[in-house]
């Protein structure tokens, strides 16, 4: 039987522990990581820092106001950025991405919060992992590309699609995404993908778009628009309160 997971904290009371600048520990960060406010460079190419490969932690909040720079530029692969607790916020209209890793594999981002980024939450490339993080008020959430791990996240109020990856797509509430006239999905899933034990409500479109070999299994989904497109149903799956799926 179905057990709704807990429900994740509110944006206010996020906001408030990030600008708080409580963190929460070390997570799975490597014994050799090194701060990135420390290890990046800082300004330049359109972003408040700059990191290629390795591995860091934040130790601050980053606040960008009001303008297009994007919070961190990833420029080389196998990268992991563990946030311990603390959050990129973007105020006053701030246009960026949260973290821009467009095309570059291997990438983990982990254990942090991304607020209010109007160009999006993280963007990473092929073989990436994104876990534990919420992401809200921006624009499109998650965006991965093949091979990923997108697990135990919370994903609400974007003006984008929730999250759009190819891979194994697991444990995360993707809720209240609208693209204002712009199509979106609560999770749209590649090829190769599997869907399993995420919540989705609330989305302008699709709540789950999927290609035809996907399988997708204990899920909850609820929409006033469709609630599955596409995949092979495993089962499990719940859609506006119904066990049969479309």
């Amino acid at each position: 039987m179905y057990q709704k997971r807990p429900m994740y904290p509110s944006l206010p009371m996020i906001a408030a522990i990030a600008i708080a600048g409580i963190a929460a520990g070390a997570g799975n960060s490597s014994a050799q990581a090194i701060p990135l406010e420390r290890a990046a460079s800082i300004g330049g190419a359109g972003a408040v820092y700059t990191v290629g490969s390795g591995s860091y932690y934040l130790s601050r909040n980053i606040v960008l106001k009001g303008n297009n720079a994007n919070a961190i530029n990833i420029t080389g692969p196998n990268v992991s950025i563990d946030f311990r607790g603390y959050s990129i916020i973007g105020k006053s209209g701030a246009g960026g991405i949260g973290i821009n890793a467009a095309n570059q594999p291997n990438v983990t981002i982990q254990n942090g919060n991304i607020i209010g980024m109007r160009g999006g939450g993280v963007i990473v490339g092929n073989g990436s992992t994104v876990t534990s993080m919420h992401i809200a008020g921006g624009g499109a959430g998650i965006v991965c590309g093949s091979s990923c791990v997108i697990e135990n996240n919370s994903v609400s109020g974007n003006s984008g699609d929730g999250i759009s990856a190819a891979g194994l797509i697991h444990g995360n509430t993707v809720d209240g995404n609208t693209g204002n006239g712009i199509t979106s999905n609560g999770i749209t899933a590649g090829a190769n993908s599997s869907i399993t034990g995420n919540e989705v409500s609330g989305n302008t479109s699709i709540g789950i778009a999927m290609q035809p070999k996907d399988g997708f299994s204990n899920n909850v989904i609820s929409s006033g628009a469709t609630t599955i497109s596409g995949g092979v149903d495993a089962g499990g799956n719940v859609c506006n309160g119904s066990t049969s799926c479309p």
